[in-house]
């Protein structure tokens, strides 16, 4: 119903917001054949995922690399503060297993977008977090501001 919406035959990449294994772990598998048999019907050229350790991609990987299903992507979060895809060995993986690693919110959830200060938060839960980042990167978010102004752009610039 999608592609018909869409008026296309086919997807780039049809991809999981989530692996399940945390939250409803009897869901991966078949969340993983979806994906599998999306790209068997021609419905996609490529699987994509997000948010995938390096333990539950590979083991992913093993998944589709048997069903013949190419894997392009793994979107995570990745930033000056949230350099966990480095430390975990998810990105020696990426390079290893051919697959890109595509990094979502570069500026820590606006963090470091400038927009916010520990006077100046958002409300909500966000505000909450942002606000626990900010008092633990100060010294990053200074030389952060001091190169946007010495640059004359702003900080998420």
């Amino acid at each position: 119903a999608s592609l018909d919406r869409m008026g296309l035959d086919q997807v780039e990449i049809a991809q999981a917001h989530w692996s399940a294994q945390r939250f409803q772990p009897w869901q991966e598998r078949p969340l993983w054949e979806g994906l599998a048999d999306c790209y068997d019907l021609g419905l996609c050229r490529a699987v994509g995922l997000s948010n995938f350790g390096p333990q539950q991609l590979d083991k992913c990987l093993d998944y589709m690399d048997s069903r013949g299903v190419p894997v392009a992507l793994d979107q995570v979060q990745f930033s000056l503060l949230s350099t966990a895809p480095l430390q975990s060995g998810l990105i020696d993986l990426c390079r290893e297993r051919g697959i890109t690693p595509i990094a979502y919110s570069p500026l820590a959830l606006g963090a470091l977008s400038g927009k916010y200060s520990l006077d100046k938060l958002p409300k909500g839960p966000r505000g909450l977090v942002i606000g626990q980042v900010l008092k633990g990167a100060r010294e990053l978010t200074g030389t952060i501001e001091d190169i946007a102004r010495a640059r004359r752009r702003t900080p998420a610039q």
